[in-house]
């Protein structure tokens, strides 16, 4: 089968979650719309502004990203750029046991990420160590006479089967067999290495997603719409990548909504955004309802915000972004630019509104991204625009 490839939509709808997360990251959780007015006319731009502590003095608000600067990104444009990283690693396919694992390692105990760390995420870490723990456990009750060094190499080998084949366990365990057959042929270690993969097979089927609501749900998925657009299997790799994160139905139906969005705008099926293209979102009685709502509001996304509410959870996020989404008359600048202004949970927000505006409007140009936005976001992320070439067609 022919590797997934970029299509031009698809890049920049990447390009444009994580550049609109950035250039959030300067007001993010400050909840005071007039104090992001207030602040942002003052220093001359909304975007991109150095995380300030004073701005968030004496009003409300949760100061997150001390030590960030311009061109950084949030825990959600953190995720947005993990799965693209995992899907680069196998030349656009989705597999899920990477994708958890690249999570892991940037999240983790002495990750790559620096910065505040979420509930959901604390919450979906914690599941993986447990998960971790248990399967050490079943493994160390399995009886083995062999060296320390035989025990050690067909665990490594069993994680690694696991992680090629992902759910297909039977692919996983031949493979497993055929691979300790060719450097541990002796009886005892083929045997035990078949058991230790079984053990770990048997424990690794649950998500380890946190049972959570938030609009956190939509930040890994930019990335798999742009390269999954299209196929049979859509809704299951979106669910799949959620789940993983948040192991919620509530928060799968409405990302499976936006996802289908989302994917109309990068095969180009609807063009720009506005009413015909949130309409293509309608999969779920919570999407619809949201979708009314904001169909209903004629209004701009501060007031929006303000109306919905301008917190994480999706019943307050996923009415404001399908305000923005609506709003078809906006550029990607503007559309950027009023979401900061529309305060609170700006950067959670920024990724699905960013993706669809970049995949609609592109890169450069009178409504598209910014390319000094895009300039300042890539120099401090190379290997996210190395990783864009790689999958670009």
């Amino acid at each position: 089968m022919e590797a997934p490839r970029l299509s031009a939509r698809g890049r920049a709808a990447i390009v444009g979650a994580l550049v609109a997360d950035s250039a959030a990251l300067g007001f993010h959780w400050l909840y005071d719309q007039a104090r992001v007015a207030e602040v942002s006319a003052r220093v001359g731009s909304v975007v991109f502004r150095t995380p300030t502590e004073a701005d968030y003095d004496g009003t409300m608000g949760y100061f997150a990203w001390a030590g960030k600067a311009p061109g950084d990104s949030s825990q959600y444009g953190t995720n947005c750029a993990v799965m693209l990283s995992a899907l680069a690693k196998n030349q656009g396919a989705y597999v899920t046991s990477d994708y958890i694992d690249m999570y892991s390692k940037a999240f983790g105990y002495g990750g790559t990420y620096v910065g505040y760390i979420d509930t959901p995420t604390r919450q979906t870490l914690d599941k993986l160590a447990r998960q971790k723990r248990a399967q050490e456990e079943k493994i160390e009750e399995i009886e083995f006479s062999g060296s320390h060094d035989d025990r050690h190499m067909m665990v490594v080998k069993a994680r690694g089967s696991l992680a090629k084949y992902g759910a297909d366990k039977a692919a996983g365990r031949a493979y497993m067999e055929r691979a300790i057959l060719e450097t541990h042929p002796a009886p005892n270690v083929v045997a035990f290495g078949l058991k230790v993969f079984d053990a770990l097979a048997e424990s690794s089927g649950d998500f380890p997603g946190a049972d959570d609501i938030q609009v956190g749900a939509l930040s890994n998925l930019p990335p798999i719409i742009a390269l999954c657009a299209g196929t049979t299997n859509f809704e299951r790799q979106v669910e799949d990548a959620v789940r993983v994160t948040n192991n919620n139905d509530t928060a799968v139906v409405l990302a499976i909504s936006f996802a289908r969005i989302l994917e109309s705008a990068i095969l180009g099926e609807t063009a720009h955004p506005g009413p015909t293209l949130m309409a293509t979102g309608r999969t779920s009685p919570e999407a619809t309802g949201y979708i009314n709502a904001a169909s209903a509001f004629n209004d701009s996304l501060v007031a929006a915000a303000a109306s919905f509410g301008k917190a994480c959870p999706l019943k307050n996020s996923f009415p404001v972004i399908m305000t923005a989404i609506n709003s078809g008359s906006l550029s990607y600048r503007t559309v950027v630019e009023q979401n900061i202004l529309a305060a609170g949970d700006s950067c959670g927000r920024s990724i699905p509104i960013g993706a669809l505006y970049g995949a609609c409007f592109g890169i450069g140009g009178e409504n598209g991204i910014p390319q000094e936005w895009v300039d300042m976001y890539m120099a401090a992320h190379p290997e996210v625009l190395a990783q864009l070439d790689s999958l670009s067609a």
